[in-house]
Order: structure tokens, then C-alpha cells, then sequence
């Protein structure tokens, strides 16, 4: 969560528009950048930390930082998720509620290509099926597709794509 954090925060974006990933798999982007929108720190959610086994941890001095919530704001666009994956909604709506992130996080089941009413100027950040989920093949036409749906629905967006 910390490193999807540091992406979307390199992306420059902290809450300012709306923001989309198309291919959410787990959501992890979207959760994220429901907390960065909200200024709520990265991996605030987590049960422990292996710094808590250090020996000058200070178990009150953490319990106040990670208590505090004075920088915490509102947020005033919304955050759209999706994916092609039935499973993958089912698994990010878990996600989004144990976050307790629905009120700012919307979700569908489809693929990115028939995204074509998207939500206006935006950013869309996105790790799109590589390796396993996508034979290798397959990549150009999927790549290709994304530029497509880019083009033609996304005018506006700046967009980050992720890939290895």
C-alpha cells in the first residue's frame, strides 16, 4: 500500500480532480488515493508494523500519531474504479469497506474499452494485467487498446500506466 501510495503521490495528484483506474484488480490504487484525498496517512489501516518490535519503540508516541487526525480534509470529487473481473469488483468492494471508503469510491464491471463516459478532467492510474494475467502476446493489443480508449474518452486526463 505504501508503494501504490508513493505512485500516485509522483503522479502529483492529491485530491485536486477526479481519479480513475479502469484495471482496479484489488484496488489498491483506489483506496489509496481515497486516503491521500483525505490527507489520511499510507497504511493507517494496517494491525502492526515491524518497527513495533524495535527496541526504543514507543508504543504512546505512535498511538498519538496514528491517532491523529487533525490533518485529515474533505473531499470534494469522486474516485471510479473498475475492472473486467467479476472476482476482482467482489474482492475491491471488501477492500473499500474495510477501509470504510464507500462514500467516495464507485465501482464497475466492465472492461476499459467501453468506459466512454468517464467523469471529467482527471487522472487515471492504472497496472494493467501483465505476467501471469496476460500472456505475453496479448500485451501489444492490450496496450494498443488502452492508447485507443485513451484518445477517444479520456481527452483531458493525464493518465500513468504502470508497467515492467
Amino acid at each position: 500500500e505504501v508503494l501504490a501510495a508513493g505512485i500516485i503521490l509522483k503522479t502529483g495528484w492529491h485530491g485536486e480532480c477526479d481519479f480513475v483506474d479502469p484495471m482496479c484488480g484489488s484496488g489498491t490504487f483506489l483506496i489509496e488515493a481515497a486516503l491521500i484525498a483525505q490527507n489520511i496517512y499510507p497504511g493507517i489501516y494496517r494491525k502492526s508494523f515491524a518497527f513495533e518490535r524495535w527496541d526504543d519503540y514507543d508504543a504512546d508516541l505512535f498511538a498519538s500519531i496514528a491517532s491523529d487526525d487533525s490533518a485529515e480534509r474533505s473531499f470534494d470529487h469522486r474516485i471510479y474504479g473498475g475492472d473486467i473481473s467479476p472476482e476482482a469488483i467482489g474482492v475491491t468492494r471488501r477492500n473499500i469497506r474495510a477501509a470504510n471508503l464507500d462514500a467516495v469510491i464507485s465501482l464497475v464491471c466492465k472492461p476499459f474499452d467501453e468506459w466512454t463516459e468517464p467523469p471529467a478532467n482527471g487522472i487515471l492510474v492504472t497496472n494493467p494485467p501483465y505476467g501471469e494475467r496476460l500472456r505475453p502476446e496479448s500485451m501489444e493489443e492490450l496496450f494498443s487498446g488502452i492508447g485507443t480508449t485513451l484518445k477517444r474518452h479520456f481527452a483531458g486526463y493525464r493518465a500513468w500506466i504502470i508497467g515492467y
